[in-house]
This record gives C-alpha cells, sequence and structure tokens, in this order.
C-alpha cells in the first residue's frame, strides 16, 4: 500500500506511521501486537487444517471409496480448480467487504463441508461425487482466504512490520507443511479417513473464533456496486495496476515463469528420481523431506536478509541461489546414499531462498498497493502464478517423453531462470533498505 493510503496508523492499526524509527521493525515487537497474533495464530489453523485435509481427502478416496487413479487424479483436479476460475473474484469480494469477515466465513465455510464427509461416511452413503463436491468447495473457500490474510495483515501491522509480519505468517505456512502430513497420517491410522476429516474441521473452527476475537475493526469498504458489470470492472482495476506498475507487472511475470517451468520441473523430477536414478521410496522420501525445514530456516532469516543487504539484493540472491541449486539435479547418478544425501541438500536449499524471496516480494507487493486494490492485486497475481501450473505440468510429461527424463529435468530446471532474468531486468533490482510508495515503484 501507500504511504498515503496506509491503514496502519488508523483506529484499526497499532499508531502512527510518523512515529515509527526508519528501517524494519524488529519482530519481536509484533509479540505486542495481541490482534496480529490472533491472526498469526489463526492462520496457522487453518494452514494445520488445510495440510491435513490434503493428505486426507484423496485418502478417503483410495482407502474408502476404493478410487482409481483417474478418479484421484480427477479429484485433485477439481482441487487447484477453484485457483483459475475464482481467484480474480475473489479479490474483488476481499476489497468489497471487510476481510476480517472473509477469512471468518472461509474457516466456517470449510469446517461445514469437511463436517459433510464423516457425517455421510457414518449413514453409509459417502460416495465420489459428494467428495468431488467437498474438494472443488473446499479449493474455492482456501482461494478466498489466502487472498484475504494476505490483504489484511497490512491493516493490523505498521508499514515497517510488513517483512516481519509475513516471515512469521511463511513460518507458520512452512511449519504446517512440515508437521501437516505426518499429524493427518496419523489421525487417518488413529480415526480412519473420513473421521480425520473432522479433527480438520475442528481447526477450521477454531482458526474462525481467533479471526473473531480481533479487536481491531476495518474501516467500511467502499461501496461498491453489484451486478457482472461491476465486478468485471473491479478485476479490471486490479489488473491494470498490475500491468501498469512495474514492480507488480515484474512480479506477476516472475510468478507466472517460476509455476510453469516449476511445475515442469516437478513433473519429470518425480520420474526422474525412481525410473533414471533408481531411489527406492524411503530414499524418495527423505530426498523430499528435505524441502520443509527449509522453507521454515527460510522463513525465519527472511526478514533480515533485506535489512543488510536492500529488497533489491535480497531478490536477487535469492531467486539465483534457489532456482540455481536445481541446475545440479540433472548431473546426478546412481542410488546412493551421497545421491540421497546431495539431493536433500538441494530441496533444502530451494526451500530456504525461495522462501526468503517470497517473503520479500509479498511485502514490496503489499507496500506499493493501495489499501482498497490489495485484495484484487493479490488475486491477480495469484491468478497468473497459478495458471501456468497446468501447461508447466502438461510441458514436463510432453518434454520427458520427447528427449527423455534426463534431458528433461535439465531443460525444465534451466527454464526456471527465466524468473531470474526477468527479475535482474526489473526496477525491482533498483530497491534499496526502505520500502518503496506507490509513486516509487
Amino acid at each position: 500500500m501507500s504511504t498515503q493510503e496506509s491503514t496502519a496508523g488508523s483506529s484499526a492499526g497499532p499508531g502512527p506511521e510518523a512515529t515509527a524509527p526508519p528501517g524494519e521493525a524488529p519482530v519481536r515487537e509484533l509479540w505486542r501486537n495481541r490482534d496480529f497474533v490472533k491472526l498469526w495464530t489463526g492462520q496457522a489453523a487453518s494452514e494445520f487444517a488445510t495440510q491435513v485435509t490434503n493428505l486426507a481427502v484423496p485418502l478417503v478416496a483410495v482407502l474408502a471409496l476404493n478410487a482409481t487413479p483417474q478418479q484421484v487424479g480427477t479429484l485433485n483436479f477439481l482441487a487447484q480448480l477453484p485457483y483459475v476460475l475464482l481467484a480474480l473474484y475473489a479479490g474483488v469480494v476481499v476489497d468489497r467487504l471487510r476481510r476480517r469477515d472473509v477469512l471468518i466465513v472461509s474457516d466456517l465455510g470449510r469446517a461445514v463441508v469437511l463436517a459433510a464427509v464423516p457425517v455421510l461416511a457414518a449413514f453409509g452413503v459417502l460416495a465420489l461425487n459428494p467428495l468431488y463436491a467437498v474438494a472443488f468447495l473446499i479449493g474455492g473457500f482456501t482461494v478466498f482466504f489466502q487472498v484475504a490474510y494476505q490483504a489484511y495483515l497490512p491493516t493490523l501491522v505498521a508499514r515497517r512490520e510488513l517483512s516481519g509480519g509475513n516471515s512469521l505468517l511463511e513460518s507458520s505456512r512452512s511449519a504446517a507443511q512440515i508437521g501437516g502430513p505426518a499429524i493427518g497420517g496419523g489421525l487417518v491410522q488413529l480415526l480412519t479417513a473420513p473421521f480425520a476429516l473432522a479433527a480438520g474441521a475442528l481447526a477450521y473452527l477454531g482458526s474462525a473464533l481467533l479471526f473473531w476475537r480481533i479487536d481491531a475493526r476495518e474501516a467500511a469498504p467502499p461501496a461498491g456496486g453489484r451486478g457482472a458489470r461491476n465486478t468485471l470492472r473491479g478485476i479490471k482495476e486490479g489488473l491494470s495496476l498490475v500491468f501498469h506498475n512495474p514492480a507488480l507487472r515484474a512480479n506477476a511475470l516472475m510468478a507466472g515463469l517460476f509455476n510453469f517451468a516449476f511445475y515442469a520441473f516437478e513433473t519429470v523430477f518425480l520420474v526422474f528420481l525412481p525410473r533414471t536414478l533408481g531411489l527406492s521410496g524411503a530414499q524418495i522420501g527423505i530426498v523430499l523431506a528435505g524441502l520443509g525445514p527449509g522453507l521454515l530456516v527460510g522463513s525465519l532469516f527472511a526478514v533480515g536478509l533485506p535489512r543488510r543487504l536492500g529488497y533489491g539484493r535480497a531478490l536477487l540472491l535469492t531467486a539465483f541461489l534457489a532456482n540455481g541449486s536445481m541446475q545440479f539435479v540433472a548431473l546426478l547418478h546412481g542410488n546412493g546414499w551421497g545421491t540421497v544425501v546431495i539431493l536433500t541438500a538441494l530441496n533444502f536449499l530451494f526451500g530456504m531462498f525461495g522462501t526468503a524471496n517470497n517473503v520479500a516480494m509479498l511485502t514490496i507487493r503489499q507496500a506499493v498497493t493501495p489499501d482498497g486494490l490489495l485484495g484484487r492485486v493479490a488475486a491477480s497475481v495469484r491468478f497468473f502464478a497459478q495458471g501456468t501450473a497446468p501447461l508447466g505440468a502438461l510441458l514436463g510429461g510432453v518434454l520427458a517423453a520427447a528427449v527423455g527424463l534426463r534431458s528433461a529435468v535439465a531443460i525444465s530446471a534451466a527454464a526456471l531462470m527465466l524468473g531470474f532474468v526477468v527479475l535482474a531486468l526489473s526496477p525491482l533490482t533498483r530497491i534499496g533498505k526502505e520500502l518503496p510508495t506507490l509513486d516509487q515503484s
């Protein structure tokens, strides 16, 4: 958001921006902001519930309904479809309503939808078609939730605290990615897959309660017209700002290029490990587990890196090291433990520097976006990022069939550096230690 339109100094925020010392605020100052702590705790509960859900819903299909691989693929497709269909609309909704209310409704909606699964199972009427609907609805509510909490943060913290706030929110997301699947697996083992989802529903309810207890009240959003025409106008306003602001345009282009290349890489990487390198299932699990701790470590040092190097240099360094680490994968041979250790380390580096890059980029995006457009800008960037993912996955499969797995890994890993090239040529590299405003970006 711009300085002129900051809400951090309003009655909803922690204090006047003019009294804040220059530079980034220490993360410890955020612990004294009880409303931020509620947001952070609620977001953490919601992220853990999402990770449990992501594991348990497909297991319901496999273990309880004997679904075929094609049916599981359909389930996963429906879970991701809302990111393409609803992201831009979610941005308009988030900017037209109080974001705290959107968070509460999103969590309550997911809780109700998830609770339907064990109820249907208890009555013996659970089937694939209702589970398809559950996957789609959960995905839809999640789109609104993710757009809303990113847009809500600048309302609760001062401008100089954005980096620290984003770092803590990213750390909870990373912790959920590490621990959530393990918790979900344990719940499935203990309760069976359908009833494990009841625990996820309870976590969503707890998250909604924490958001409801946030004391700060947002100002009423400006009245926006209803109907399809006004919705399209709202979407156009968000896209227009992204296209015309050099920093936001570079962010969207980088996100789209990265996800296109990443999903192509991930598609062939997961086949390359067992078929070309000959890794066992246990070894593959160890390799993939390296990503989670990397995500967590990266979120912890993300706040300090721009303070030391400046935002532009921090973005360049982290993008180069994250995407550059994957260039070594295609050079590896054999299934020995040396290969496993190297792959795990590369995955750790990728997660660590990638997360630090994400935190810095998100902080810049919030700083240069007017408050009334935060939701639409977040949704627009997410739309471009997620929209290229299916195309990348499709390309990965085609590429592997055309040139072989090792060459496909090398080509898709090299494509990851396209985002770095866009970054290096963008005005983002000129940002120093102070966050820019809308007029400076």
